[in-house]
């Protein structure tokens, strides 16, 4: 009966260890393609993995094209853009994003009511 429970809790350890590699191999492989898809789909397999911020963090980076514009009299401000949709927004005063519209010209159209830092 011993032998039997020590075999037993040998082959749960083999499992463990061999769902750790294959988690592991899993994110490398995400990392090596480096995509919004091979993120999201380990996050999928592995929602409560260790490596989940860092996955969450490089779909992030991966979507949004983060800069700073000078908008004069307002200084510098951090705008991303939607690398799929297109879509514009700044950051504001009060930690939110809002949409804003980046014409041709690099004129800013920021929505009345939106607020923005001031330096």
């Amino acid at each position: 009966m011993k032998a039997l429970k020590l075999v037993a809790l040998i082959c749960a350890c083999i499992i463990l260890v061999a769902g750790c590699n294959s988690e592991q191999s899993q994110w490398k492989k995400a990392q090596e393609e480096n995509t919004i898809v091979s993120y999201t789909e380990f996050l999928n397999a592995y929602p409560e993995s260790t490596y989940s911020d860092a996955a969450k963090d490089s779909i992030e980076n991966l979507t949004w094209e983060n800069k700073v514009i000078n908008l004069g009299f307002f200084g510098p401000q951090k705008i991303r853009t939607n690398r799929i949709t297109g879509v514009s927004e700044i950051y504001g005063a009060d930690g939110k994003w809002s949409p804003i519209t980046i014409k041709e010209n690099g004129n800013v159209n920021i929505p009345a009511g939106t607020k923005i830092m001031t330096h």
